[in-house]
């Protein structure tokens, strides 16, 4: 896994278990791919700290997982957390993709939404 980290930007490029992770530093987030592997704290890690650095007032944050184990939900619920607690952070946007057919993935969305307070949802079916 290699991690690139920028004063502006947050780059972590995928693997087969890790998903692709952007993070720009005008606010707009991107994690894409799959969340396979159990050993995430490493991985979340600098995502983490990222977010508590983040100078910006607003985040736009793609979630464009085709998988995502139930580890991987639990740290990206903190992560959205993490957001929420950032009271410089004034809103924070969620776009969730899910396939068309995946009831389940979109579900899971949904779940991921009701364990946040101040996240604003929208969701996005691909075929």
């Amino acid at each position: 896994m290699e991690t690139i980290m920028q004063t502006e930007e947050l780059l972590i490029e995928a693997t087969r278990l890790f998903p692709r992770v952007h993070f720009r530093d005008n606010g707009e987030l991107c994690i894409s791919g799959r969340i396979i592997s159990d050993h995430l704290s490493e991985f979340f890690s600098p995502l983490f700290t990222w977010v508590q650095h983040f100078p910006g007032k607003h985040i736009i944050l793609e979630v464009n997982l085709d998988y995502l184990n139930s580890n991987g939900t639990f740290l990206l619920i903190d992560l959205l957390h993490r957001m929420e607690a950032r009271e410089q952070i004034h809103s924070i946007k969620v776009i969730w993709h899910y396939e068309e057919e995946d009831e389940s993935h979109y579900e899971l969305g949904e779940i991921v939404r009701e364990k946040l307070t101040r996240a604003e949802f929208s969701y996005v079916s691909y075929i």
